[in-house]
């Protein structure tokens, strides 16, 4: 899930917020894979950045439907297959975020036109 920061919120609080509004109940295990900062994406000007964590949650505990559309519980292969819709740059981060490396990853996807033009990342 994805959300932007409140006021007086860190990257792990919005994170925790953003999944249990979606799901309505809460993440654990929760770790932090890495960052990434997205230059002139969705064909602007804008630069965004984010903080990557992965987590556990008990899907038996998940309320189906949000604001957001339905929740759908994938295995990680199945996500990395492209079996749902994603992202052009995503096939290029989520297997980073996925890996087994526990080093977090810092990287920088620049867009053009709306399309990534690169990917890079570095270990801390």
């Amino acid at each position: 899930y994805s959300d932007f920061l409140r006021p007086n919120e860190s990257g792990m609080d919005c994170f925790k917020r953003s999944v249990f509004e979606a799901t309505k109940t809460t993440a654990f295990d929760i770790v932090f894979r890495g960052s990434v900062h997205w230059s002139h994406f969705r064909q602007s000007e804008k630069s965004f950045f984010a903080q990557i964590f992965v987590a556990q949650i008990n899907p038996n505990r998940v309320e189906r439907e949000n604001t957001r559309g339905e929740n759908r519980w994938l295995t990680v292969e199945e996500v990395l297959r492209g079996d749902v819709p994603l992202w052009d740059g995503d096939r290029y981060l989520l297997p980073v975020v996925f890996d087994n490396v526990p080093t977090p990853f810092h990287g920088v996807m620049p867009y053009e036109h709306g399309l990534p033009q690169n990917w890079f990342y570095a270990r801390a």
